[in-house]
């Protein structure tokens, strides 16, 4: 890193936007010393705002890359110097083919034309030319006119990487961040276009299942070398999930790009075994038409190239997603309601729930959302068969008879033996006339002991909390076979805890609810 600040950050993600002083020489050249030999890139904000470029580059006593807008080396002496001080190569930043969205891009206009200039001049004075290419929305259309520009203009390689929503991009990333699902088809022409006219090519930012015919052309992120007092940009944070079938090298998702768009694009590419297709007679006029199957596990197409494929087929057999090999059938989904999460991101969740074809919803408390009783009634109108509203509901209290009435559409509810449940199960049981039944609820061993003493009455129902150690409960339960809570509290832990819905990397259920069948409902 040789340089604070930029020209002009325009809309772009320079994390080196803002101006501040220059590190030294002397500062740059120690820090240096820690590269192993070979080769030194110098980027950072913007190198050419230096004064003492020539002379920092000449200290190095080795080749020399730099990093540049390059709107500074379009003069013959200049680039000479730079030459003779040991500059080898240049990385340009060229963000597209078409001079009004790179002008736009980078907040300078005439920096198109300007840096056309400057590779000439390089070119002219025998210095390598590559360009550094900034994947966004606008220019997204034009990748392979703009792989073609490098070729013509006699380019030796091109670093291409994802935007990422910090510096100019912050307030706009939404419109400036390219979908991976309409991103592919344009990559993937350009990296074809730019290896047959054998471009130096490397990605970094963007997921493996984006690309994923161009592995080999995946690189990390680079490790920047600061002066001392000057501190390394922050990392992008990627998304605490993991695709359990990507290879090591894929840098994974953004967490901001999660956040805001979603995991759709990249939970659809895993997993996508090839299936069966179905085709079906198409109904008659006035039959009725049968529901779609379920998804079970499988993920609706969410990248151009599969939606093109499904085109040509003439016949789905009513199945939107016809093609990809289902996963088991699911029973059962779990949904919680978390307090500080959104409702337009729990009612997606839950619509996703629905279409998995699953019988059953367990809603898993508690339920302190400000929402949660909208919820529940909106959950209701789903395409299960049954909902069963499990644990702490303790967050109902309060609520008038006539909105708990609303709840009468509910298969049953499994609630937490507690005296303020038991308190707000009655005020429901009043209102709406479900079917309550209460669980005890193990935390610890010590709960579980108390469960196994001599005076403890027999209960039949028990849930067991993510806490509690298995072998520990084992070691405890051996202890008192005789007991009659023996049989269903080792029933209880041997049930699996299951893991929400949600996307990869969602936690596990606190609680291991069991399995319910279909209950019968008067």
């Amino acid at each position: 890193m040789a340089a604070i600040g930029v020209r002009d950050p325009g809309k772009l993600d320079s994390p080196w936007a803002n101006p501040g002083p220059q590190p030294s020489a002397e500062s740059v050249h120690a820090a240096a010393l820690t590269l192993s030999p070979g080769p030194v890139l110098l980027g950072g904000g913007e190198p050419t705002l230096r004064a003492d470029l020539p002379s920092l580059i000449g200290q190095f006593k080795r080749p020399v890359t730099v990093i540049t807008d390059g709107l500074a080396l379009n003069k013959v002496d200049a680039v000479k110097r730079l030459r003779d001080e040991g500059l080898s190569g240049v990385r340009i930043g060229i963000h597209s083919a078409r001079a009004d969205a790179h002008d736009w891009l980078v907040g300078i206009p005439g920096a198109h034309r300007r840096i056309r200039k400057s590779v000439e001049t390089l070119q002219g004075a025998g210095v390598e030319v590559t360009a550094a290419l900034t994947l966004t929305r606008p220019a997204m259309p034009y990748l392979e006119e703009t792989i073609a520009l490098f070729l013509r203009m006699g380019l030796t390689g091109v670093h291409i990487r994802m935007i990422e929503r910090r510096g100019g991009a912050y307030g706009d990333y939404v419109s400036l961040s390219p979908r991976l699902g309409l991103l592919q088809p344009a990559l993937e022409a350009g990296l074809r276009l730019g290896l047959r006219g054998r471009l130096r090519v490397s990605v970094t930012g963007v997921p493996h299942c984006t690309i994923p015919e161009f592995s080999e052309v995946m690189q990390p992120p680079p490790e920047w070398i600061c002066p001392d007092g000057i501190s390394p940009p922050s990392e992008t944070v990627t998304h605490p999930g993991a695709c359990p079938d990507c290879p090591p090298s894929c840098e994974g998702l953004s967490r901001d790009y999660a956040d805001i768009f979603g995991w759709s694009e990249v939970i659809s590419q895993h997993a996508m075994r090839p299936g069966p297709l179905m085709p079906s007679p198409p109904p008659e006029s006035g039959d009725q038409v049968c529901e779609p199957p379920g998804r079970r596990g499988r993920q609706p197409a969410t990248r151009v190239l599969r939606a093109i494929t499904q085109s040509e087929l003439a016949n789905l057999g009513g199945d939107p997603m016809a093609g990809r090999a289902p996963g088991p059938a699911l029973a059962r989904v779990l949904i919680n309601f978390p307090a500080t999460e959104d409702t337009r991101s729990i009612r997606r969740r839950m619509v996703q729930a629905s279409q998995e074809g699953a019988e059953t919803l367990l809603i898993l408390g508690p339920m302190d959302h400000p929402e949660a009783l909208p919820l529940l009634r909106e959950a209701l109108r789903l395409s299960f068969q049954q909902v069963i509203l499990c644990g702490d509901i303790t967050g109902l209290g309060g609520q008038p008879p006539n909105q708990l009435l609303h709840l009468r559409g509910l298969t049953a509810a499994w609630v937490l033996d507690t005296p303020e449940n038991q308190d707000v199960s009655a005020q429901v049981v009043g209102a709406s006339g479900i079917t309550v039944t209460h669980f005890h609820l193990i935390t610890n061993t010590e709960t579980l002991g108390s469960h196994l003493c001599v005076d403890s009455p027999a209960q039949d129902r028990f849930v067991f909390a993510s806490q509690v150690g298995h072998g520990q409960a084992t070691e405890v339960l051996a202890q008192h076979k005789e007991h009659p809570n023996f049989g269903p509290l080792s029933e209880a832990l041997a049930r699996p805890r299951n893991s929400l819905y949600g996307p990869p990397g969602t936690p596990i259920a606190d609680i291991n609810w069991p399995q319910p069948g279909l209950i019968e409902v008067d």
